[in-house]
């Protein structure tokens, strides 16, 4: 059980990725893996980089959707129904008509089912087109920023994000694309030999085996859509996140540069007083853009009252609103009685 959810989540990742040829990349249980470093997204292929299957060991593996799901052929269609009406031939009538009713549900059972796939592509389309908008908005943003390390990484994850929304353009573009259907036809239902009824079952055999192979080929591009878009989606949120570190970590240094920071010595380490630094001081507070910032009074341990006094008396208009933080330097060689006024910590 732990092994199969491990499959499937690898089965999503571009490394260490684990998948089946036959599914066109989608895992089953019962198929033969495919294990591989790098899987790779490219249109309608599938790129595997130092990949290993029951089949040896390769550098490089490329696999085609059209190769691994082909169109219907109407000459596969028409022996199947050969090999059909041999074996209808030895059948009564009554079974007859129970094969019918058993091929005509299946064949409506098929037809709704289609009907639902088409329903679900178009719901595709609408995110889809979503999606490519949210690509070129991050895009948008990452070129306003200047390269670094957060940068890069949006950019990494945007360009596998492109490969994989590249890759449901590719099936999208496949699914809506105006395809042939193999039918039976009018002339089918004459009975050359047996009863009508036979032929009318041959016919609906016909309808019920083009149709189940359709939809099957049809279930693989939806399923391929569906991956696709998921992890583009995946890449483009990583990408996201990234810029948005950037961003935030801008604005964050931003913030920190244009915070003022005034500092101030008022008294020197010989304890004389500073009138050119005061009249500085007392005429950036008068301008009244430092209200809102925090103030600190540090003074060294040999300053005196009477000239702590006299800066709180000076200072204390322009400190009542948010107060003054004193901080006092027991021990600092050179600062012995100086007294600095400093702001900072002021909002933007």
């Amino acid at each position: 059980m732990l092994a199969k959810i491990i499959f499937r989540f690898l089965n999503f990742s571009p490394l260490l990725h684990v998948s089946c040829d036959e599914n066109f990349g989608a895992f089953d249980e019962e198929c033969a893996r495919r294990y591989s470093v790098v899987a790779v997204t490219l249109l309608r292929s599938k790129l595997y980089v130092l990949t290993f299957s029951d089949g040896g060991f390769y550098l490089f593996k490329i696999i085609n959707f059209k190769e691994k799901c082909p169109e219907i052929d109407k000459n596969d269609v028409d022996d199947k129904t050969r090999t059909y009406i041999i074996h209808a031939n030895n059948i009564d009538e009554d079974t007859s008509k129970i094969h019918y009713e058993y091929l005509k549900e299946n064949y409506n059972a098929t037809s709704a089912s289609k009907a639902s796939l088409e329903t679900r592509v178009s719901v595709y389309i609408s995110c889809y087109l979503v999606l490519l908008g949210f690509f070129g908005y991050i895009l948008t943003e990452a070129l306003k920023k200047s390269i670094d390390q957060f940068v890069f990484i949006g950019y990494l994850f945007l360009f596998i994000g492109a490969l994989f929304l590249m890759a449901t353009t590719a099936f999208m573009q496949l699914f809506l694309k105006v395809k042939s259907v193999v039918r039976s036809t009018f002339r089918e239902l004459k009975a050359e030999e047996g009863s009508a009824q036979k032929a009318l079952t041959s016919a609906m055999y016909t309808n019920w085996y083009a149709a189940k192979y359709e939809f099957q080929r049809l279930a693989s591009q939806v399923k391929n859509i569906e991956i696709n878009l998921a992890l583009s989606l995946l890449m483009s949120i990583f990408a996201w996140l990234a810029v948005s570190i950037n961003l935030i970590k801008n604005n964050n240094d931003i913030k920190l540069s244009d915070k003022p920071k005034v500092e101030h010595i008022i008294f020197d380490a010989t304890g004389f007083l500073q009138y050119r630094e005061l009249k500085t001081l007392l005429s950036e507070l008068d301008t009244g853009k430092y209200i809102e910032c925090q103030k600190y009074i540090i003074f060294g341990g040999q300053a005196s009252k009477e000239q702590l006094d006299l800066i709180k008396l000076i200072t204390k208009p322009y400190v009542i609103k948010v107060g003054v933080h004193f901080i006092e330097l027991k021990i600092a060689p050179g600062f012995e009685k100086s007294i600095v006024f400093k702001i900072e910590g002021c909002a933007k």
